[in-house]
C-alpha cells in the first residue's frame, strides 16, 4: 500500500490497496463473489483481475457496482494511513479521481491535484505488461480513465513518459519548489 516513502513525502497507492482487498477470506472479496458470482474467480479460487476487467470494463452498470463498492474501503483506508503519517506531503494515487473527488473530499482536506500522464503509446504499454491485459480490454480503460478535471483545483500536470527514477526526480524537483 506504501508505494514510496521518504523523509519529506509518502506515496499511497490505490491499486496497491485492492491488492490486500481482493484477497480470499477479506470482507470485500466475499462482497464481490457475491455480486459477481464465481465467474471472477480463478481456477485457485481466488479474484483474477483480468476476469474481473472483462466482467467489469465493457458494462458500465458492473463498472459502477464495482467503484461502489470498492471505492469508499479503499479511500478509508488510503486517507486513515495519510491522516496518521508524520509526512510533509502525502500523495495520493488514484486512477479514477474523477469518479472519487467528492468521497475523498469528504475524508480529507486536498491542498492540491498532481496530474501524472504520459503519452497514449506509453499508458497502452504499460497497461498491456499487466498480467491477463487483452488489447481490446487495455483501450477500453484508456477510454474510462480520463484526464482530471475540475474548476474546483489548481491542476499541475505532470509527464510520465520515462521510467519510475525519471518520475520520481520530476515528483522531487516539485516538492523543492511547493514544500
Amino acid at each position: 500500500m506504501i508505494r514510496e516513502r521518504n523523509e519529506n513525502y509518502l506515496v499511497l497507492d490505490a491499486d496497491d490497496q485492492i491488492k490486500e482487498l481482493y484477497k480470499r477470506g477479506a470482507e470485500l472479496y466475499k462482497v464481490l463473489v457475491k455480486e459477481f458470482g464465481d465467474s471472477i474467480l480463478n481456477e485457485k479460487g481466488n479474484i483474477s483481475k483480468a476476469k474481473l476487467r472483462r466482467t467489469v470494463f465493457f458494462n458500465d452498470e458492473n463498472r459502477e457496482k464495482l467503484n461502489s463498492l470498492t471505492h469508499p474501503v479503499i479511500l478509508k483506508n488510503i486517507t486513515e494511513i495519510a491522516k496518521n503519517s508524520d509526512a510533509e506531503v502525502v500523495f495520493l494515487q488514484i486512477p479514477l479521481l474523477n469518479e472519487s473527488i467528492d468521497r475523498l473530499e469528504k475524508l480529507i482536506e486536498i491542498d492540491e491535484v498532481w496530474n501524472i500522464t504520459a503519452s497514449d503509446n506509453i499508458r497502452f504499454k504499460r497497461l498491456m505488461s499487466r498480467k491477463g491485459m487483452t488489447e481490446e480490454v487495455a483501450h477500453r480503460i484508456m477510454e474510462i480513465q480520463s484526464e482530471f478535471d475540475n474548476e474546483n483545483y489548481d491542476i499541475l500536470t505532470v509527464e510520465n513518459n520515462g521510467d519510475f527514477e525519471e518520475l520520481k526526480d520530476k515528483l522531487d524537483l516539485f516538492l523543492k519548489i511547493v514544500v
